[in-house]
C-alpha cells in the first residue's frame, strides 16, 4: 500500500542509531533519499526530538511516575520510549499518519522490552478531531502532565488546533504531579520545508 500511495515500499529505509545517556536505539525511518518526495513528514527522524530525547535522557525526573503525552511522534517517538523507559506512569504516542504508526509499532518492538513495552500506547490523533481527542482522553482521564511535541510548529495552520488539542489533554489537577504544574514541552528546528 505504502508502494502505491508514495512510491516507495518501506524496504527503502535505513536505521538511524540515536545514544542517549542510558539507551541506544535504533530507529527504522524513510531513507534520506526518498524524503524530499514523500508527503508524509512522520517517516524519518526530526532533529528536535533528538534534542528533546537527550534532555530527558539526562533528567529523568522530568518524566517518571507522570502521565506523558508526545503529539506528533512520528515514525520514532523516541521521546515516548525515553518516557517509558523512565517509569513514567503512563506514556501515550500520538500521531495522525497511520503509515508513521505502523512504523513505530516496529520501532517500538525493536528498541524495547517488557515492562516499557507493554507502558507504551500509541494512538492515531489528528490535532483538533474531537472523536481522537475523545478516544486519547478514554485512554488517560485525569489527563497528562507532560505533553512533549518535536518539530511540530512548521506548519503555521497546524499552530491553532495542536494547541487547542494540547488544552484539551493536559492534566487538569490544579496541584498537578507532586504538587507540579502540567507542562507543555514543544522543540522546534528551524527548518525551510
Amino acid at each position: 500500500m505504502a508502494s502505491q500511495m508514495f512510491g516507495f515500499s518501506f524496504s527503502d529505509h535505513e536505521i538511524i542509531e540515536i545514544s542517549t545517556r542510558n539507551s541506544c536505539f535504533k530507529i527504522r525511518v524513510l531513507s534520506k533519499e526518498y524524503q524530499h518526495t514523500c508527503p508524509s513528514t512522520g517517516l524519518m527522524l526530526w532533529e528536535s526530538a533528538r534534542l528533546v530525547a537527550s534532555i530527558l535522557s539526562s533528567n529523568p525526573e522530568l518524566v517518571s511516575n507522570k502521565r506523558v503525552l508526545e503529539l506528533g511522534c512520528g515514525c520514532s517517538a523516541i521521546c515516548s520510549m525515553l518516557a517509558a523507559k523512565s517509569a513514567a506512569e503512563t506514556v501515550v504516542a500520538t500521531d495522525a499518519d497511520q503509515q508513521a504508526l505502523d512504523l513505530l509499532a516496529e520501532n517500538m518492538v525493536s528498541n524495547l522490552e517488557s515492562p516499557f513495552l507493554e507502558s507504551l500506547l500509541v494512538h492515531q490523533l489528528k490535532w483538533g478531531c474531537k472523536q481522537d481527542i475523545e478516544a486519547i482522553k478514554n485512554l488517560n482521564e485525569k489527563g497528562f502532565d507532560i505533553t512533549i511535541g518535536t518539530d511540530v510548529t512548521y506548519i503555521p495552520e497546524a499552530i491553532e488546533p495542536l494547541f487547542a488539542t494540547a488544552r484539551e489533554l493536559i492534566s487538569t489537577c490544579k496541584d498537578g504531579h507532586k504538587g507540579e504544574k502540567p507542562a507543555l514541552i514543544l522543540c522546534q528546528e528551524l527548518t525551510s520545508l
